[in-house]
């Protein structure tokens, strides 16, 4: 199984045949899946082979073929307590844009069963994005909205980093980020309807599912630790809880993932990543071995593994039936974390 190293979250058209409601581990078994899981990058689940996650930006196929792309994440790093990013978005595109300045980096194997873990190394890949946006050319009007049982929410246009158009969520916060709630999508009529850079009217219902909230329960010595510290040869307990219920009025997918990450000053042009596939919902097991795996980091002078960890998890809405008449699913992103300094 693979996916892109950067994945955090978002949306694309995509074709994909709805199943029942999955409160597993495991991705989404299905045929002609495609979604995006962050702003730059796009993941997919081969119609041969399921278990396979691959890179799937591709230009349109016509000139006519629009793309949907919604963004929804929360991160947090400090074990919770630092917010890093909170967002929701919204695009339109009918012209192919090139992927930022950079490119994108190659995929990663993902492990084949919960419990397993693997260890990745790149070479030469450098910092990552410090904007993750969404954008699109087609316009509309000036607010669209997402509505829950408990709330609406306006999405206004704005101008994105690159120059064209996108619908984002003022003000997104802690407080103000809708977990464990079901929205349906409106896109109010415009003086752009009718027109071939427009967007059409359209109410599409129970498009984006929003898990609940996480906390990190282990490890760190107190909430308020900003770093854990610690043996490498002990191994690690990594614990989490989840503040809130599951929606359970529509069928979705679940799939989380726990990502540790060499987190060393310097050098930037080698990354080292343990990626996990938690075989409990609330808790994994690291082995020492896995953990010895890093780079010893020359941190003050000492030789210690400096690690960011991180419980990652993805809701994927139903298939819905955008207003071009594409099959596409929503997904949300949910993630907390914080640094380890692990001795040897």
């Amino acid at each position: 199984m693979l996916v892109n190293l950067w994945t955090i979250l978002g949306c694309q058209s995509m074709d994909y045949v709805l199943n029942v409601t999955s409160k597993t581990n495991l991705a989404p078994e299905d045929d002609d899946v495609e979604m995006s899981t962050d702003a730059h990058t796009d993941t997919s689940f081969g119609e041969d082979s399921p278990s396979d996650m691959q890179e799937s930006v591709q230009p349109p196929t016509e000139v006519d073929e629009v793309i949907l792309r919604f963004d929804a994440s929360i991160q947090r790093m400090n074990w919770g307590g630092q917010l890093m990013r909170c967002q929701l978005q919204l695009s339109f595109s009918r012209r192919w844009f090139p992927p930022p300045e950079g490119g994108t980096p190659p995929p990663v194997e993902i492990p084949a069963q919960p419990g397993d873990c693997i260890f990745t190394e790149e070479e030469g890949m450098g910092l990552p994005p410090e904007d993750w946006f969404i954008s699109g050319d087609l316009s509309g009007p000036q607010e669209v909205y997402i509505h829950s049982q408990e709330e609406s929410i306006s999405l206004v246009l704005v101008e994105a980093e690159d120059g064209l158009l996108r619908y984002e969520m003022q003000n997104c916060t802690e407080n103000s980020f809708p977990f464990e709630q079901v929205f349906d999508l409106e896109i109010p009529p415009s003086e752009f309807s009718n027109t071939d850079q427009g967007l059409p009217e359209a109410y599409i219902e129970e498009v984006v599912v929003f898990g609940p909230d996480v906390q990190i329960i282990a490890p760190f010595d107190e909430p308020s630790s900003a770093q854990h510290t610690g043996y490498a040869e002990d191994g690690l307990m990594f614990e989490w809880d989840f503040l809130g219920a599951f929606p359970d009025v529509v069928p979705y997918d679940e799939f989380r993932q726990v990502w540790l990450t060499n987190n060393r000053n310097q050098p930037w042009d080698q990354q080292e990543r343990l990626n996990c596939l938690p075989d409990d919902n609330n808790s994994l097991w690291i082995e020492p071995s896995e953990l010895l795996q890093f780079t010893l980091n020359d941190y003050l002078g000492q030789g210690e593994y400096s690690i960011g960890i991180n419980i990652h998890t993805d809701y994927f809405g139903p298939s819905r039936v955008d207003p071009w008449g594409r099959h596409f699913r929503a997904s949300v992103n949910i993630t907390a974390g914080g640094m380890m300094e692990l001795a040897h």
